[in-house]
């Protein structure tokens, strides 16, 4: 075969996961195993990517509760997992591209993989049971402690700095050790987003969508409920909520709400990580989601979007 037409070959799923205990494959392009108690679905689709996708327990309480609150810690959270939501259950979601991977890679990426998945599924658990929203000790026991190494993190930041030198990407140095951005005209409108290393060995993709503003009861619901839908569809980059931070020793507004999309990646892993591909995949997300996101800060708006999915939310809420 030339060799310009000559097709690489992708690892598949039994490649991946065959060495998970219990693992079976269901379908050609589709295999589950096991995680503790926890079914962990995987899809391999025909360009390329894996979808790793694990069904989480129902709540005792207010399904849009805790989605809203799953939203809110995503951006403290390092590993590249979402939070989603399909056929009105939750779910913890990562996508992974992995044409690029070398055959003697994949045991690395598989325990990659699996630690990010139990990680998910560990933050949700610790959510559900209240110690995930307004609880700062619970959240900072989700954070290794605050002993920051220097020298690390400027091995980090020269990675970092390296790889968007490599880039076609116009890029500026924070003020804060570590921290970047990134500024796109893309026509209809400016896009910026900033780059920072988090807990000296993650890097966190940020790029604000909508607000800070004020949210009704409705507004919170809705966004809620389209933005895991909207996680379930895009890929690789995943959408949260942010509360408005207080200044100086101001208390926090937690009606202020901004929408922002994120992309969180491992610094060990950089070298498998295209910055374009990471700056792309939140271009997308703000496309697809920026606009109806706006439309829902809107008391108005939000009662239509609820009206319009009642029955889906029945499904949602608990029955009294």
């Amino acid at each position: 075969m030339p060799a310009s037409v000559r097709r690489r070959r992708t690892p598949g799923l039994q490649e991946l996961f065959g060495s998970e205990p219990g693992f079976e494959m269901t379908a050609p392009d589709r295999g589950s195993f096991h995680l503790g108690e926890t079914t962990v679905n995987t899809i391999h689709d025909s360009r390329g990517w894996i979808s790793v996708l694990a069904k989480l327990p129902s709540s005792v309480t207010s399904a849009l509760t805790l989605a809203t609150s799953l939203l809110e810690v995503h951006g403290s959270f390092k590993h590249p997992v979402k939070f989603a939501q399909a056929e009105a259950e939750l779910s913890v979601d990562l996508m992974v591209d992995i044409p690029q991977c070398e055959l003697g890679n994949l045991s690395v990426l598989n325990g990659a993989l699996k630690s990010w998945m139990c990680e998910g599924v560990e933050l949700f658990h610790q959510v559900r049971d209240g110690k995930g929203r307004e609880d700062r000790e619970a959240r900072s026991a989700l954070k290794p402690p605050p002993d920051a190494d220097l020298a690390t993190l400027d091995q980090a930041g020269q990675r970092m700095e390296q790889a968007l030198n490599d880039s076609c990407l116009e890029w500026s140095a924070g003020e804060a050790p570590g921290s970047y951005s990134v500024s796109l005209d893309l026509d209809e409108y400016f896009q910026t987003i900033q780059i920072e290393i988090r807990h000296r060995q993650s890097l966190l993709f940020q790029s604000p969508l909508v607000g800070p503003s004020a949210l009704s009861g409705d507004a919170l619901k809705a966004l809620a409920h389209f933005l895991l839908r909207a996680n379930h569809r895009i890929r690789f980059a995943r959408l949260s909520l942010q509360t408005d931070p207080a200044g100086g020793d101001q208390t926090a507004d937690m009606s202020k709400k901004s929408v922002v999309a994120e992309l969180a990646w491992p610094v060990a892993l950089l070298p498998a990580l295209s910055i374009e591909k990471a700056v792309a995949s939140l271009i997308v997300a703000a496309r697809l989601t920026r606009l109806e996101a706006e439309v829902l800060f809107d008391p108005g708006a939000a009662q239509v979007y609820l009206g319009m999915s009642g029955k889906e939310r029945q499904q949602w809420e608990p029955q009294v």
